[in-house]
């Protein structure tokens, strides 16, 4: 308790001292659109939607061209599950094809959800046309989710990740609804982070002929806070009429994404941790940087080997901020990359304060 204590007093008198580098912003993990099916065909050279259906939005997508953030890239962090996998039914014809796509049109809804970083263009943008086409997606068309009368009491899931060594905090889903005619019908929300075991949020939204944006905030989903893939479950209503059907669009799951703990650290209290090599640190959802009762300001990212951790960390003696790495066993002693030799890591916050 002592150790905390004296933690807490040193984050409180570098608050004033240092400043982190930056807050973490929301980061659009995956979404989707829909444009991707191609009238009740399958699309695509690697796309065999006969049981699931990847994502064509990431903000994470860090391998496309120029346009980047739309695209087949962006399968890597999501997938639209209707086939029988992590707890969705299997919902599709005796052809292999998902009998809930029509070709009916885009929902206006929940567009700004998807806003491009650099072009500003949402889902249902005029210009997206042109940025998933450049990316590599065959086809580019007006569709939504359109669920048939007897798909009342089934599930889909929607999966989303923000890939290796990162973690996700804030977990948040969007999405367009409405019912295609009349009356009103619900859409219940879980969520699990295995996609076997599943926690009912307590959320039902409810559907009317008034497209509307519903959403799964990060108050509801608490228990995700540090997943790296999470999975969300949506159970079907009854439908008023046979006529009738639940319209579903512009679909998106957003996080804070953070590097994972490369410490190994367990949690003591609140937003301290400790790290059977590294010691007493202080890590919050909100920022990329964490802070150190050795080496101040800290932004940790795990070396390639999986071993060694490399951290932007201020050196007072030049002023600077620089990269520094250090392993399990090396520790309190800091790799100096810049200047190429050893330095101990108290050095650093001694000097820095």
């Amino acid at each position: 308790m002592k150790s905390l204590q004296h933690l807490r007093t040193l984050l409180c008198c570098a608050a004033a001292a240092c400043t982190p580098l930056a807050q973490a912003e929301e980061t659009l993990v995956a979404g989707w659109d829909f444009s991707q099916y191609a009238a009740y065909s399958l699309i695509g050279l690697d796309y065999t939607f006969t049981d699931h259906l990847w994502a064509n939005f990431s903000g994470l997508d860090q391998s496309g061209n120029s346009i980047a953030f739309s695209g087949p890239d962006e399968y890597h962090y999501g997938t639209f599950y209707y086939g029988g996998q992590f707890g969705s039914d299997a919902l599709v014809d005796s052809s292999d094809i998902f009998r809930g796509i029509t070709t009916s049109g885009d929902l206006s809804a929940n567009s700004e959800a998807a806003i491009h970083p650099q072009w500003g263009a949402g889902f249902n943008d005029t210009s997206k046309t042109s940025f998933l086409l450049e990316e590599g997606q065959g086809f580019v068309n007006s569709i939504m989710l359109d669920f048939a009368p007897d798909m009342a009491g089934q599930k889909i899931v929607f999966q989303a990740n923000v890939g290796a060594g990162r973690e996700g905090y804030g977990w948040a889903l969007s999405y367009a609804g409405k019912l295609s005619l009349f009356g009103a019908t619900t859409i219940s929300w879980e969520y699990s982070a295995d996609g076997v075991n599943y926690t009912n949020t307590g959320i039902v939204h409810t559907l009317t002929p008034e497209a509307a944006s519903y959403s799964l905030d990060a108050a509801a989903l608490a228990g995700l806070e540090g997943a790296g893939a999470v999975y969300f479950r949506a159970t079907l209503g009854a439908f008023g009429d046979v006529t009738d059907s639940p319209q579903m669009d512009n679909v998106a799951i957003r996080a804070n994404v953070l590097p994972a703990d490369p410490f190994d650290g367990k949690q003591l209290y609140a937003n301290f941790y400790t790290s059977p090599w590294f010691g007493l640190y202080w890590r919050s959802p909100e920022s990329p940087e964490w802070y150190y009762t050795l080496a101040g300001w800290v932004r940790p990212e795990p070396d390639a080997d999986g071993v060694g951790v490399w951290l932007w960390a201020h050196d007072g003696r030049q002023d600077e901020w620089r990269w520094f790495y250090t392993e399990p066993g090396v520790f309190p002693w800091l790799w100096d990359e810049a200047n190429g030799k050893w330095v101990l890591a108290p050095v650093l916050l001694l000097t820095s304060l």
